[in-house]
């Protein structure tokens, strides 16, 4: 959609409005998703002038857990999104417009949740539309779910020499940083954090607690397999694992060119036709994989 707006001059001041989502609203990925409002006169006198301005939203830690991988936003949350955008275009002069948007109240920036960027401050960010770039809250990995209050969370890391470390926190993303850095455990300071194939979330730091030690111990539900069945499960196995390994490297190689290629688009200093070959190297990787190349 946004593509067929990128023009001749550098940032054609289309974006109106970028809201991050929160991870787990979908029934088909966990993965957060990102709106983007334009709009092709931010200064039709309808509204307030908002040229060269694009208001940021950061709505990753809002909603709120339905069952163990989904989440919901509830009406007020909603409410709060749709009012914050609407107090930040509302006209100048205070007038009711579009249905009375003026009963959203005065727009103010808030720390960690929105933020109203000129266009000189994005341009000095490469063109990078991250909200958490601007907002002041840190960018976490896109796969991680954010921090929540009152949620705990069980995860599980690959490392190196097929080792693999299992701990609780409150905060996935933060305490991945930290593994990562050589900051986390001392087991992860030996053998070097790949990815979290599993993580698990929880309501209380007992129960993540109670089933960390599940996963360590055979205390719980669990048998530990012969040294037979452990290698006969590898060798079952290891073709999945390399393609989940490979499925991470693909996501990497993706997120990168997104975030090469989506500035150049933005600013116009590249076409569509020119994304499009600049992609075809990584699109074939993927085909090879699918067709088992």
């Amino acid at each position: 959609m946004f593509l067929g707006f990128h023009g001749a001059c550098p940032f054609t001041d289309v974006v109106d409005c970028m809201i991050a989502l929160p991870g787990q609203l979908f029934y088909t990925t966990q993965i957060p998703a990102c709106l983007w409002f334009l709009s092709r006169n931010k200064s039709n006198g309808k509204f307030q002038n908002r040229q060269k301005h694009t208001l940021f939203i950061d709505a990753r830690n809002m909603g709120e857990l339905i069952d163990r991988v989904h989440r919901e936003l509830s009406d007020n949350d909603i409410q709060k999104i749709a009012s914050t955008y609407h107090a930040w275009r509302l006209s100048a002069c205070g007038d009711a417009q579009a249905g009375g948007e003026n009963s959203a109240g005065e727009y103010e920036d808030v720390p960690g949740f929105c933020k109203s960027v000129p266009t000189e401050k994005i341009r000095e960010h490469g063109y990078v539309l991250t909200p958490g770039r601007y907002i002041g809250a840190a960018e976490i990995e896109d796969d991680l779910p954010a921090p929540r209050p009152g949620v705990f969370f069980v995860y599980v890391i690959a490392c190196e020499g097929d080792s693999y470390y299992i701990g609780h926190t409150d905060n996935l993303p933060r305490r991945w940083q930290e593994h990562i850095t050589g900051k986390g455990a001392d087991w992860t300071k030996k053998n070097k954090p790949r990815y979290i194939p599993h993580y698990e979330e929880f309501q209380s730091r007992e129960e993540a607690v109670a089933r960390e030690k599940e996963l360590k111990t055979t205390s719980g539900p669990f048998l530990r397999p012969s040294e037979q069945v452990n290698f006969a499960f590898s060798e079952l196995t290891e073709s999945l694992f390399s393609k989940i390994r490979a499925n991470a490297d693909e996501n990497r190689t993706l997120s990168s060119l997104r975030d090469t290629l989506l500035p150049k688009l933005i600013s116009g200093e590249l076409r569509v036709p020119d994304a499009e070959k600049s992609i075809e190297p990584a699109c074939a990787g993927t085909a090879d994989r699918e067709a088992g190349v």
